[in-house]
Order: structure tokens, then sequence, then C-alpha cells
């Protein structure tokens, strides 16, 4: 199964455009605090990113920024909070794109949607890989190793991920139909826990983005055997594609992005996303967000709306192909 990802090299080619009159805008914020809603509990790579932002943007966005958690229901528990908000642009929310363009698709208990979000900018692209640990014999050193493994162990092959509904469920469905091997689904309120057990032996592998197996590549402790992208990332580029190993289609890039509630201000909107596209040219932030394993990327509101509306098309054509459901 071939996808275009159309919307995905829209939005970069967009990129640039933005990044040539970032800071040229006339709109202007004035606030005294502001807030960056986290569907996710501290110290996972979201929240990372929201305090990189809020630390970036004071005081010329808003004196003070507030980073507020609320974890729960796979990031969905953020949404709710933004939804129950007045619709400004000092009320912020990073959020995985998947769970407003893929979650919906399957499942009929998400309240909040696309549609109920403006979208402001992408922050970073998110690549997702696939890595084992001490689960799995040292001598599964590739993804051809760890299906016949997986064949020969159903009783052990099982692969985590950060939530039920996720695009790394996703693909993972795809590549097991693919390879025709059958894997148990283990899902984690986010990938933190997750991948505690992967490093303790306790689940042959994981799905999660790849920012999360950097500390453990060089030591040996995980061994990543594959990437869901188009292309290598710069962050690993040992790591080859799905793609590159027989599996074309098989990618899941996405962004993590800032939305306000619809009705915001056009002129907050705008304000908002020159803020945010000035700061991520920052080389300190581009290199604290690489650290953590993402790809600074921002672009204008309208595009960012397009990308998203492209990627709920092509994760509807993959659902309604692959029979992926809720758990």
């Amino acid at each position: 199964m071939k996808i275009k990802r159309r919307g995905f090299v829209q939005l970069m080619t967009s990129v640039a455009a933005l990044t040539m009159t970032t800071g040229m805008a006339t709109a202007q914020a004035d606030y005294d605090q502001a807030r960056i809603l986290v569907g996710y509990p501290p110290g996972g790579f979201t929240d990372a990113t929201a305090r990189i932002l809020a630390d970036a943007l004071q005081p010329d966005y808003a004196d003070t920024i507030l980073v507020e958690n609320r974890p729960g229901a796979g990031g969905r528990m953020a949404l709710n909070e933004l939804q129950r908000s007045p619709a400004s642009g000092n009320n912020m929310l990073l959020q995985i794109e998947s769970i407003l363009t893929l979650v919906p698709l399957v499942d009929d208990s998400v309240t909040v949607t696309l549609a109920d979000v403006q979208p402001v900018t992408p922050v970073a692209t998110i690549r997702h890989a696939f890595a084992v640990g001490p689960a799995v014999p040292d001598n599964v050193q590739t993804l051809d190793d760890f299906v016949a493994w997986a064949k020969a162990n159903p009783d052990k092959a099982n692969f985590g991920t950060p939530g039920v509904n996720t695009s790394n469920r996703l693909f993972m469905t795809e590549l097991a139909a693919e390879a025709g091997v059958a894997l148990t689904h283990i899902p984690y309120k986010g990938s933190a826990q997750g991948i505690v057990d992967l490093l303790g032996g306790r689940i042959a592998g994981m799905s999660s983005p790849i920012g999360d197996y950097l500390p453990y590549i060089s030591d040996g402790r995980l061994r990543v055997l594959g990437l869901a992208s188009a292309t290598r990332s710069p962050l690993a580029p040992d790591v080859p594609t799905f793609a590159e190993l027989g599996y074309p289609g098989i990618e899941a890039d996405e962004t993590a992005g800032i939305f306000v509630l619809n009705g915001t201000s056009a002129e907050e909107v705008a304000a908002a996303a020159d803020a945010i596209g000035e700061v991520l040219q920052r080389p300190k932030v581009i290199e604290a967000l690489a650290r953590i394993g993402l790809e600074a990327l921002s672009g204008d509101p309208e595009s960012y709306d397009r990308h998203l509306q492209d990627n709920s098309a092509m994760w509807q054509e993959r659902v309604d192909a692959s029979g992926f459901k809720a758990e």
C-alpha cells in the first residue's frame, strides 16, 4: 500500500516562505500571562517541547507563560480543557497532530476534533520508529531477524506504544500484516513507562518517537530496527526506513503543533504564529529540540491547516485499508 505524503511535503515547502517573512507581521501579542496546555505528564517530549517554547517566547509574547499538564485519555484531556477556555491567543495547546487527524476516525468517544481548533503553526517534525531491547536475543539485529524471532516465539512477540489508538499502533498493525506475523499490542499512557519496560526486558519491542531511543542507542541497550518515515532521520542516520527494508508506505511522520480554540481572532492567531516562527529559528531552540529527538519546523496557519486536512484524509484511507479499530 503506497501512501502519498503530499500534505507533509507541502507543509515543508511552505516553511521557507514563512522563514523569510518571520518577524515582519504587524500583529503583536501583548499578554500579561499565557499558557500552553499539554495532554501528557511532565517528563515526556511534548512537555519538554512546551517548556522550550515557553522559555523562548517570554517576555516578548507574554510576560509569563505557564505550561499546564492535563494528562489523560490519550492527550484529549488537554483538548477538553482548551474547549472550556476563552478563545484567545493566550490559551494555547501543544498537541501531536494524529490526536486530531487519526484518533477521531477510530474512537467514537472523542468530543473535540480538528473542526473545534484553529491550527497556528507546527513546531517540530516527529519521526516514529520501532526498537527492541534485552527481551529479544542479541542476534536479532535487523527487522527480518525480529520477524523470524517473533514467528518462532509468538508468546513473547509483543510491542508497546504510547497509546491505544495512536499512529504507532496503526503502522505496527500494517507492518505485522505485511510481514505475516502476529504481534501483541501493549498500550501505555505515553512513552516513558514503555521505554522503562523495554529497557527492563518486560516487553520485546516499542513503537515510539525516535527521540525516546536516542540516549540508549550508542551504548547498545536498544536496537532501533526501522523508521516509519519517507527519509532517514538526521538524528539517527544509521536507522533504515521501513521502505528500505521492503515495506513501502509504512510511514507515520507527523508534527507537534500549536493550536488555539476556534473563534480566536485572526490577529491573535497571526501574532502567535509569527512569534513562534521567530523563536523556532533560534539556534538554541533548534538544538534544544534536537536533544529530545525533534526537528524544528514552522509554517503559517493556512498551510498547516491544509496539511492537517490532507493527513486526516490519508489516515482515513489507511484505516479503511487496514481494518484498524479502536481498542
